[in-house]
């Protein structure tokens, strides 16, 4: 559970780097800042437990990849991770309609480019 009664947290719904032999990689950092942030927004709820878990362990994954020159490995990677971020709720102030840093996410995901200062 969170140390903030305030924000409780759900078992699988811990969202820490891991630290021990290695420096957490700046994907990782991203990834836990990210979480962090929906998690803050109130928008992650424990049905979103495994999807976080998934998207903390591809993170950690990547940039291991990237660590020990496994590109193969990284691409497979890289793209569970962009599927799994695309699981999650999208903020409120990213709503559909807005050009944002989320559509801009939700764009790369989907291989289209991001529509720049367009609203739909």
């Amino acid at each position: 559970m969170s140390e903030n009664p305030e924000q409780p947290t759900f078992p699988g719904l811990e969202i820490e780097v891991q630290t021990g032999m290695r420096a957490p990689s700046a994907l990782e950092l991203a990834a836990v800042a990210t979480l962090t942030e929906l998690r803050s927004q109130g928008l992650l709820r424990r049905e979103h437990s495994l999807t976080v878990q998934l998207v903390l362990e591809l993170s950690r994954a990547v940039g291991q990849g990237v660590m020990h020159g496994r590109a193969s490995a990284v691409a497979m990677a890289a793209k569970q991770l962009t599927e799994a971020m695309a699981l999650l709720p999208i903020p409120a102030d990213d709503a559909p309609g807005e050009s944002t840093d989320w559509l801009a996410f939700q764009a790369a995901v989907q291989g289209a480019p991001a529509a720049e200062g367009q609203a739909s």
